[in-house]
């Protein structure tokens, strides 16, 4: 195959196929490599089964305490072969209509190993066959692997990838790494009743988030029989049983490494694309130190996040056929924990401002000022609110749709409104959006549900 495209995409995970359809939006002629599945590891090893499992085992969780609402129900289990049924039927959809998108937008999906040589040449494997590409531009964005941790025995060891290939749960797990992916997966575990242990290197847990969403995760672990750990290593293990280096020894079945992610090179290794602590250096453009080779996601390690890819492919190709300026905020993406409750920050964090010597404001309450947390008996959580200069500059929450709920904080953040336009809103009653407009109010000393101060 020598037909040229304007632009080559490697990769199809959230920033490989949102640039390619906003590249076909713009009149180019688009391809996709693909050495797997469409959707990248977000939709085939990631977000999207994680999160599957996240909704069905809750679902099993809050069956046993429907008591509370009146309904009794005996004998509850679960299956979990329908459990994993339904993830893949789940993934399997989601894939279908990417697929769909990607054709009806006329981009050429490509299946096949791609690799670049010294030059810049490009060549894909499909099977037997070994074929040119030439391109005008091409994007890298081949996403991250697990990354893993020397000295571990093979038999125990899991990531998340090799995770999602279990027919069955293992009764006892230690998950080293309290990161969005150690949580998630110590969260579908116990809502299965399984033994779980969390080790944290750092002081606390969730070290990236805001200092109170650590607080308030700790006591969830805690209501959940979840056992953790902070500044604990490992020291060492013999046969099932581990050593800690705080002096606790558990039983475990398999270790679940969660401490992050690692850049895939796979078809890079010839190319001398320059690199920085083994990502691919960009400029502000997220042009490599090749003319035409660009860089997005993942790869880059900026902000490993699928929304934060997505977001850079989108400015790059509107930079690449439109001449637009190259701007993101990453302060002001959203980051995101899923299970129950869901965990949600953006923008800066509370230690951020006291390590800088910043004038700010912090108004924050629990989830309980809100009638409606009380009506669904979820009360765990709160709303945390940075302001400087009459203007929200960060924000936490903790509830079980944090997710939503962050959102109107990060438009407020985005528009730069100011806490005085914000405390014109009126909210319904009763929501649990009610909780976002008290912790506004109380930077003003004007929340309705607020005791005064004494």
């Amino acid at each position: 195959m020598f037909e040229k495209f304007d632009i080559v995409f490697i990769g199809s995970g959230p920033a490989g196929f949102t640039g390619a359809i906003r590249a076909a939006q713009l009149g180019a002629k688009v391809a996709v490599i693909e050495m797997g599945y469409l959707g990248g590891v977000c939709l085939n090893r990631g977000c999207i089964p994680s999160k599957s499992m996240l909704h069905s085992t809750q679902i099993f969780a809050d069956a046993k305490d429907f008591f509370k609402f009146g309904i009794e129900i005996d004998n509850i289990s679960y299956n979990f072969g329908k459990i994993l049924d339904l993830r893949s039927k789940t993934v399997e959809k989601v894939r279908s209509n990417l697929e769909r998108t990607l054709k009806s937008n006329g981009i050429e999906i490509i299946y096949g190993m791609a690799q670049l040589d010294p030059q810049g040449e490009l060549i894909v494997k499909s099977g037997k066959e070994i074929f040119k590409i030439a391109y005008k531009h091409l994007v890298v964005a081949t996403g991250s692997i697990p990354k893993n941790l020397p000295n571990l025995p093979n038999s125990l060891v899991l990531n998340s990838d090799t995770i999602l290939t279990l027919k069955e749960m293992p009764e006892r797990t230690l998950i080293i790494g309290s990161g969005a992916i150690g949580i998630e997966w110590a969260r579908i575990l116990r809502a299965l009743d399984k033994k779980v242990y969390v080790v944290e290197l750092a002081k606390k847990l969730a070290p990236n988030m805001d200092e109170s969403i650590s607080d308030v995760l700790a006591r969830i672990f805690r209501k959940q029989k979840i056992e953790f750990y902070t500044e604990v290593s490992v020291e060492k293990i013999e046969e099932n049983r581990v050593f800690l280096s705080n002096g606790k020894e558990i039983e475990i079945d398999k270790i679940l490494v969660a401490i992050g992610r690692t850049p895939n090179m796979l078809g890079l290794k010839d190319i001398a694309l320059e690199q920085d602590k083994g990502f691919i250096k960009v400029d502000k453009n997220f042009k490599t130190n090749f003319e035409n080779i660009y860089a997005i996601g993942d790869i880059t390690g900026i902000q490993m996040l699928a929304h934060t890819a997505a977001t850079q492919a989108v400015k790059l190709v509107e930079h690449i056929f439109m001449g637009k300026k190259f701007e993101i905020n990453y302060a002001n993406i959203p980051s995101i924990i899923y299970g129950k409750p869901e965990i949600a920050t953006v923008g800066l964090t509370e230690q951020t401002l006291k390590n800088t010597g910043a004038n700010y404001k912090v108004s924050k309450l629990p989830l309980t000022i809100s009638a409606k947390a009380f009506i669904d008996e979820e009360t765990d959580g709160m709303i945390k609110i940075l302001s400087m200069d009459d203007k929200i500059v960060g924000a936490s929450v903790v509830a079980n749709d944090a997710s939503s709920l962050l959102q109107q904080l990060t438009i407020a953040i985005d528009l730069k409104a100011s806490i005085n336009q914000l405390n014109e809103i009126v909210y319904a009653h009763p929501t649990t959006s009610e909780a976002i407009s008290e912790t506004i109010l109380n930077l003003q000393d004007k929340a309705i549900y607020v005791p005064p101060k004494r």
